[in-house]
């Protein structure tokens, strides 16, 4: 199609990679007339924040008049700048795959951005991609990126949720596993992550955990006596262990706090 009106497509090497593209630098090999071709630069850092600034970022500009001189555009847009003039012209399928590398490096700026203000899981980073306008296959491809590069990690979320609801705020596996369920999981099952998230969490953490989940128990107002942590009484230890299995702690852990309950009560005697 006719170049008419002004375009601006932004990306580097990594979206073709991503996309399965394979970019020349040699005029023949381009969907472009004339003597200006793409060149696809490797960004020369790899940080999330670099990466964020499209760093390096090749730009290609469509402009209607001759009057945007390729210095002008060069000296806003940064050196790797291509310009297109009206006589110009590139074809449809061609503004399409430049349109969705664009968007996917959109969609990775989007991205960075967002995990840098908080921890995310794999499917809630989806959803809010969705929300910003990305199609789903860009975000798809974009959050399995940021997988693969680590920013995001189903099963670092799973850890970091046990230890803000779990231990600060004295909450259960089972409120902390429903939360992350529709959160994770978009490549993977939700049940083999948390269940490898859970695997590990240091068990330290766990008798901190359930010591508190107890303690958030003892103070709550109820029908049944106080719990007294002290008493060696076997009729509130197997309270505790069906109360601690409801909240969905692992089996070993709330015998091995028992067992440190027994071992109180031995000394005590």
């Amino acid at each position: 199609m006719a170049v008419s009106g002004g375009f601006v497509f932004c990306f580097d090497e990594v979206d073709a990679q991503l996309l399965d593209y394979s970019l020349k630098t040699h005029p023949s090999d381009l969907p472009f007339s004339g003597k200006y071709f793409l060149d696809v630069h490797s960004p020369a850092e790899h940080s999330v924040d670099a990466l964020a600034r499209h760093s390096s970022a090749v730009h290609l500009i469509a402009a209607d008049s001759i009057e945007f001189s390729e210095s002008a555009i060069a000296g806003h847009y940064g050196p790797k700048s291509i310009l297109l003039f009206q006589d110009e012209s590139i074809d449809e399928d061609s503004l399409l795959l430049l349109g969705r590398l664009n968007d996917l490096h959109r969609a990775r700026s989007d991205a960075l951005l967002i995990v840098s203000h908080n921890e995310q899981a794999s499917r809630q980073l989806y959803l809010k991609l969705l929300k910003r306008g990305y199609e789903p296959e860009i975000a798809n491809t974009c959050v399995r990126w940021t997988c693969a590069k680590h920013y995001v990690d189903d099963r670092r979320y799973v850890r970091m949720l046990f230890k803000l609801h779990c231990v600060k705020k004295e909450q259960g596996p089972t409120r902390m596993q429903a939360l992350a369920w529709s959160r994770i999981g978009l490549f993977e099952s939700p049940q083999t992550i948390l269940a490898d998230g859970m695997a590990a969490i240091p068990e330290d953490d766990l008798m901190e955990s359930i010591k508190k989940n107890i303690e958030s128990y003892q103070r709550k107002p109820s029908t049944f006596s106080r719990l007294d942590l002290n008493s060696n009484s076997s009729e509130k230890r197997t309270f505790l262990r069906s109360f601690l299995r409801r909240q969905g702690f692992p089996y070993q852990s709330i015998e091995r706090f028992l067992e440190t309950l027994v071992e109180k009560e031995h000394k005590n005697d």
